[in-house]
C-alpha cells in the first residue's frame, strides 16, 4: 500500500505539468489577441486555436482523472481513454500546422505537400490502431479500496504498444525537421531573413525538446511499472502545444516587410518569406 500511494502521489506531481500549458497561454495572451484573434480566418488560425485550446479539454479531465473521489474501474477506464485520442489528436493537429510550414518554407511545393500528407494520414492511421489497442489493454484499481485517503485513478495493467505511438510521431518529426534542415543548409550562407532564421532556429530546438521527452516517454513506458505508465504524456502534449503555438506567433511577430530581391538566392528567401507569412496571415 505504501508503493501504491507513493507512486500515485508522484504521478499527481508530475501530471502538474498541465499547468504548463494554461501558463504559456496567460503569458502569450496579449499576442495571441493581437496577432491571431485580430488576423482574417484561414487554415492555419483554425489548427492554431485547436492546437491551444484542446488542450484544456485534456486539463480538465486530466485533473479530475488524478484528484476525483470514489473514482470506478469503468470510470477511470473512460477517463483515460478520451486522455488518449486527445494526446494523439491533439500531437496530430500540432503537426498538420508543421505540415503548413514545411510548406511554405519549400516554396508551396504541391508534389512535397502531397507527400508529406498521406504519410501523416498513414503514421495517424497506424498509431490510431495502437491507441485502440492500448486503451483495451487497460486495467484499473479502485484505489480508494485500498487507502481511504488516495484519490484519482491507478493504472495495474497496460499494454506497452504506446512506444510504438510515440515512435511513430517522433518518426514523422524526424522527416519534418529533416524537411526544414535541408532549407536551412541550403541558405544558411546567403539569408539575412529574420523569419527564417527564426523558423529555423525553432524548429531545431522545438525537435531537440520532443526528442528528448519521446526517450524518456519510452523509457519510463518499458522499463517503469504500469503506474507509473502515464507519468510523462501530459508533458509530451504540453510541448507539442507550446512550441507549436510559439511558432505560430512567432512567424507573425517577425513577418517581414517586402523587400527587393537582388539575386536568385535572395529572390529564393524573399518567396519563402512571402509564402510563410500568407500560409499564417491570409
Amino acid at each position: 500500500m505504501d508503493d501504491l500511494a507513493r507512486a500515485k502521489e508522484i504521478v499527481i506531481t508530475l501530471q502538474q505539468n498541465k499547468v504548463v500549458s494554461f501558463y504559456d497561454f496567460v503569458l502569450n495572451l496579449s499576442d495571441e489577441v493581437d496577432l491571431v484573434w485580430r488576423s482574417r480566418w484561414n487554415t492555419v488560425k483554425i489548427l492554431y486555436l485547436l492546437n491551444r485550446y484542446f488542450a484544456f479539454v485534456n486539463i480538465v479531465i486530466g485533473v479530475y482523472q488524478e484528484v476525483g473521489y470514489h473514482m470506478s474501474s469503468s470510470r477511470c477506464h473512460s477517463l483515460y481513454t478520451a486522455t488518449a485520442w486527445v494526446i494523439a489528436y491533439g500531437i496530430g493537429i500540432s503537426e498538420m500546422v508543421l505540415i503548413f510550414r514545411t510548406w511554405a518554407l519549400w516554396g508551396k511545393h504541391n508534389r512535397l505537400a502531397c507527400t508529406i500528407v498521406i504519410l501523416f494520414v498513414v503514421c495517424w492511421v497506424v498509431l490510431s490502431i495502437y491507441v485502440e489497442e492500448f486503451t483495451r489493454s487497460l486495467v484499473f484499481v479502485q484505489i480508494n479500496t485500498i487507502s481511504p485517503g488516495l484519490r484519482g485513478c491507478f493504472i495495474v495493467k497496460a499494454s506497452k504498444v504506446l512506444c510504438v505511438c510515440w515512435s511513430i510521431a517522433l518518426a514523422y518529426e524526424t522527416l519534418i525537421v529533416g524537411l526544414t534542415l535541408i532549407k536551412a543548409f541550403q541558405n544558411f550562407r546567403h539569408s539575412t531573413s529574420l523569419l527564417l532564421l527564426t523558423i529555423y532556429r525553432d524548429g531545431v530546438l522545438s525537435y531537440i525538446s520532443l526528442l528528448v521527452s519521446s526517450i524518456a516517454n519510452v523509457l519510463v513506458i518499458r522499463l517503469a511499472p504500469p503506474g507509473y505508465m502515464n507519468l510523462l504524456f501530459g508533458i509530451q502534449h504540453a510541448l507539442h502545444i507550446v512550441l507549436t503555438s510559439r511558432l505560430i506567433l512567432n512567424i507573425r511577430r517577425n513577418a517581414p516587410a517586402t523587400t527587393m530581391a537582388t539575386s536568385d538566392m535572395q529572390l529564393e528567401q524573399t518567396q519563402a518569406s512571402s509564402d510563410l507569412t500568407a500560409v499564417s496571415q491570409s
